[in-house]
C-alpha cells in the first residue's frame, strides 16, 4: 500500500492468503459500483477467473442488480489468456498515465 494510488483500498483475506473470498468479492463489486457509477442502464463488464469463490449467489445477484456483467474464464486457461491480459493492461496503464497528466 506504500506505492498505492490515493484512495486505494487494501482488501485482504488474511496475512497468509491473497485469495478473494465471497465477502471480499462483494467488497470489490461495491467498489466497482461506486467508482464506475454503474447501473442497469450504464453497465460494466468484470472479467475474472472461474474460482469457486466468485460463483456465489450473493455476488451474482448483487452484480445483476447493479449493472455489473460477470464474465469468467474457463478453468485452467489463465496461462493461455496471459498474453491478452498483458496487452490490455499495457494499453490501460498508458491511457491512465495520459489521463493523470491532464
Amino acid at each position: 500500500m506504500i506505492v498505492a494510488t490515493t484512495g486505494s483500498l487494501w482488501l485482504l483475506n488474511s496475512p497468509q492468503s491473497s485469495w478473494i473470498t465471497e465477502n471480499l468479492l462483494l467488497n470489490v463489486l461495491e467498489l466497482a459500483k461506486k467508482f464506475t457509477r454503474t447501473s442497469k442502464i450504464h453497465r460494466i463488464i468484470l472479467l475474472m477467473d472461474n474460482n469457486v469463490s466468485h460463483l456465489t449467489l450473493d455476488s451474482i445477484l448483487y452484480a445483476r442488480e447493479n449493472g455489473i456483467t460477470l464474465v469468467t474464464f474457463p478453468l485452467r486457461c489463465s496461462h493461455r489468456l496471459e498474453p491478452l491480459r498483458v496487452r490490455v493492461e499495457r494499453l490501460l496503464k498508458g491511457k491512465l498515465c495520459v489521463a493523470r497528466r491532464d
